[in-house]
């Protein structure tokens, strides 16, 4: 039996309903909704288009009937949850860029803004206490945004010419996505990861036998990614997922979490693997049994902090999880 740690949540929230698609079963709120997308006011259709309009109503009316309660939809992260053991491909590639302008970055500084679109990651270290202290000494002012971009210029080259040799999927991720589908359950994804980082990495992972249903970049919400849940409520209209409450999001890092929280469904951290972690797959195989146990109840620790309502010890747990979550909502 996999080892998680379930956060309480709140029943009332759960009547309320978090279905912010607008593809709810409860027929007042689709009547509700197919009356609003019909005055052109449905913020859900993402189009003033009556076709598509139009066609979103018919999903809406079509899903109207199914079990809304249950887990149909995973959500996954790419980099250290289902490829990159230990997420090093950016890693390496931050602190290579960040040294270019005259700043060495240390892991800890480099992996806290991890799963953030990555002008948001410099972003994020730029505005840490000692990298900051550094900047304005280095460069006699504070950071810009023009700054931010000369970074991330000198970042992206560099993140390429990795990618494709740290991006083997990580074990466990082929059967566990075998098996939740046998259950049914769709697999989206999302990443902080551009478009065109994505077009290596997710043709890698093809390669290895991974292709989730639906990937959603920064790029496709407009620039904007983590924690901001707009890129999972679209892997939500993508693949026709009735409610919110039908999602589990699952990653490795405090942004996947709270990408989850804000986006209103179940939030799951994975210790093996992670980011959070920060170790190799041959750095993890030498630890002892100890040291594993007290490195997994430190990320434990974090991710629950983070508001995570499960954390698992690998994503070969995830199967296991939405099986006794939908027992329950039977």
């Amino acid at each position: 039996m996999f080892k998680m740690q379930k956060m309480q949540m709140s029943d009332a929230r759960a009547e309320k309903g978090r279905d912010v698609q607008a593809y709810s079963s409860d027929s007042q709120v689709v009547e509700k909704r197919i009356a609003r997308a019909e005055k052109g006011r449905d913020v859900q259709a993402y189009s003033s288009d009556s076709q598509v309009v139009e066609k979103r109503i018919a999903r809406a009316q079509m899903l109207e009937g199914s079990n809304s309660a249950k887990i149909s939809c995973v959500v996954l992260d790419w980099a250290g949850t289902t490829v990159d053991f230990g997420c090093f491909a950016p890693l390496d590639a931050f602190i290579a860029a960040f040294k270019a302008f005259g700043i060495t970055p240390t892991i800890e500084e480099t992996r806290a803004p991890m799963g953030l679109s990555k002008r948001d990651h410099i972003k994020s270290m730029l505005n840490e206490e000692r990298i900051s202290r550094l900047w304005q000494e280095e460069y006699g002012q504070s950071f810009t945004g023009e700054d931010i971009e000369r970074i991330y210029k000198a970042f992206e080259p560099m993140l390429f010419s990795t990618l494709e040799k740290n991006d083997a999927i990580i074990p466990e991720v082929l059967d566990a996505v075998a098996k939740l589908r046998q259950m049914g359950i769709r697999i989206g994804s999302t990443t902080g990861y551009s478009k065109a980082m994505m077009v290596i990495v997710a043709h890698v992972a093809k390669m290895g036998g991974y292709t989730p249903d639906c990937l959603v970049c920064p790029d496709d919400t407009n620039g904007i990614g983590r924690p901001f849940p707009f890129m999972l409520w679209r892997n939500l209209e993508a693949l026709g997922v009735a409610s919110i409450n039908n999602v589990i999001k699952v990653g490795d890092t405090v942004a996947d979490i709270a990408e989850g929280k804000n986006a209103g469904c179940i939030s799951v951290g994975v210790i093996r693997g992670s980011s959070m972690l920060g170790l190799s797959l041959l750095q993890y195989e030498s630890k002892s049994s100890a040291q594993i146990v007290s490195l997994h109840d430190a990320a434990r620790h974090k991710f629950l902090g983070a508001g995570a309502d499960f954390v698992l010890e690998d994503i070969g747990e995830l199967p296991g999880l939405v099986r006794q979550l939908n027992e329950e909502r039977k």
